[in-house]
């Protein structure tokens, strides 16, 4: 044991994947909804397969349906929180047609749009928060705090002296060789005067001090950019996208870059309005967590698991999540990788054993142990369930019933996976559907059942229709 937890250090070194990095990653997304811009456009794709899962999730994580390419919320989420967000617009102007898009664009200051950026992460964690954790803005950091750090030739800019204002003999350095000694040559002899006591130099005739070239302050470069026309409600050839980049493009005050520019920015069409702003992309980070040490047949893929944890927790400040029966911890990897408070457990003790071995790989805490969910104490917000299954564990219909009623203890809200319907079930374990996606794979089919506890969502209509119950 002690070998292979070597092993998994060494490899773990060379990924170099760091889970706390990750952690406040997303927390510093979260305070870059800070700014009250217009609102933000996410463009999404999927598998027709998962078409229902993809659906399920950015409703509850934007609260508005999606089209068919993207959607529009007012909610700010980094976009590497979904599987299948690909980029997130932030709208900073708007215009009913293209000409009035490029006087809009005229009028554009990308550094003082990204000044609004590092103002709300400043206000929401802290000016001290960023100066101890420089590393923790790897996706949104914007370019202005990057080119402030940068020194200005303001002092070697002013205007040199005239002349005129300059004594004579450095007046003839600023001649020619041949002038200079006509100008010191005297047009009459005069009478030799007596020696006077020498005397310190003029401080005219001293030369300035000119700094190291090393030591010379470089000129701030121009803030970079790179424009791309996305897809709305109307679709345009990649020819017809080019045109309209360059068109609207040669109207920002910025320089373009093609392969790293300092920012992304966005345009697209929807409800009947041009939308410009800057264009995040999000990172495929749920990859990563393929290559763990410990793998099982029937898991739940990364991307699945990812959406179901969004599925069950949309908002994550001061919220806790549990998986009473987690396995190899899929869901658990995910959830800590978004800075989920998460506690995971299971019958099995070698389930518990692979999961701890994957969380070491990732440099994630221990937070799993052997136990049965029926006797779990405690209260949660919500509960992932992934229902045992396969031809070695195949669950009783009490003994499902008993696992089902215990969820509605630990939590308010379910997000319960199954290989089969639990319509009847759910209702005879007091829990009450809310929305049900299926995931199929060939001929296999996943439920996803979204519930909440029978009597907490009774309570919860008591509450808005008549007030607190005495």
């Amino acid at each position: 044991m002690t070998d292979d937890r070597a092993t998994n250090t060494k490899r773990n070194t060379n990924k170099n994947i760091k889970t706390n990095i990750k952690t406040n990653e997303y927390t510093a997304n979260r305070a870059l909804c800070t700014p009250a811009l217009h609102d933000y456009i996410y463009t999404y794709a999927c598998h027709e397969d998962e078409q229902e899962l993809c659906s399920l999730e950015l409703r509850r994580l934007l609260t508005t349906d999606p089209t068919a390419h993207y959607v529009r919320s007012p909610i700010c989420i980094a976009p590497e929180r979904s599987p299948f967000i690909h980029q997130r617009l932030d709208s900073w102007i708007t215009a009913d047609t293209l000409e009035e898009l490029e006087q809009n664009a005229r009028e554009l200051q990308l550094a003082a749009y990204s000044a609004l950026v590092d103002t709300g992460i400043e206000s929401a964690i802290g000016a001290d928060s960023l100066a101890e954790r420089p590393t923790q803005l790897p996706v949104e950091r914007s370019a202005e705090r990057r080119l402030a750090q940068l020194p200005i030739l303001s002092e070697l800019r002013q205007p040199p002296e005239q002349p005129e204002q300059l004594a004579p003999l450095e007046q003839s350095a600023l001649l020619e060789p041949s002038e200079q000694r006509e100008s010191l040559e005297p047009s009459e002899p005069s009478e030799p005067s007596e020696p006077s006591e020498p005397s310190e130099p003029s401080e005219l005739l001293k030369l300035p001090k000119l700094p190291k070239l090393s030591e010379r302050p470089l000129a701030t470069p121009p803030i970079t950019f790179k424009l791309i026309c996305l897809n709305g409600d109307q679709s345009f050839t990649y020819e017809e996208k080019r045109k309209l980049e360059r068109r609207i493009g040669m109207n920002v005050r910025a320089k373009a870059q093609m392969k790293q520019p300092d920012i992304w920015l966005g345009m697209i069409y929807v409800d009947g309005q041009w939308l410009l702003g800057q264009l995040w992309h999000g990172k495929s980070v749920w990859l990563q967590h393929n290559e763990k040490p410990r793998h099982y047949s029937t898991a739940l893929s990364t991307r699945v698991a990812r959406a179901v944890v969004n599925i069950a927790m949309p908002q994550i400040e001061g919220r806790t999540l549990l998986d009473p029966c987690c396995g190899i911890g899929t869901v658990l990897i995910e959830a800590l990788s978004m800075g989920i408070d998460v506690t995971g457990s299971d019958l099995n003790p070698l389930a518990v054993q692979g999961a701890r071995e994957n969380l070491f790989f990732y440099n994630m805490p221990d937070i799993v142990r052997v136990a049965d969910m029926t006797q779990l104490d405690g209260t949660y917000d919500a509960v992932v369930l992934d229902l045992p299954y396969n031809l070695c564990s195949v669950l009783e219909e009490a003994e499902r019933l008993k696992m089902l009623r215990a969820t509605g203890k630990l939590a308010p809200l379910q997000v319960i996976i199954s290989t089969e319907p639990l319509e009847s079930s759910l209702a005879e374990a007091g829990l009450e559907l809310i929305e049900v996606c299926h995931i199929r794979k060939g001929h296999f089919t996943r439920y996803v059942w979204l519930c909440e506890h029978y009597v907490q969502s009774s309570l919860s209509y008591r509450w808005n229709e008549i007030g607190p119950m005495s």
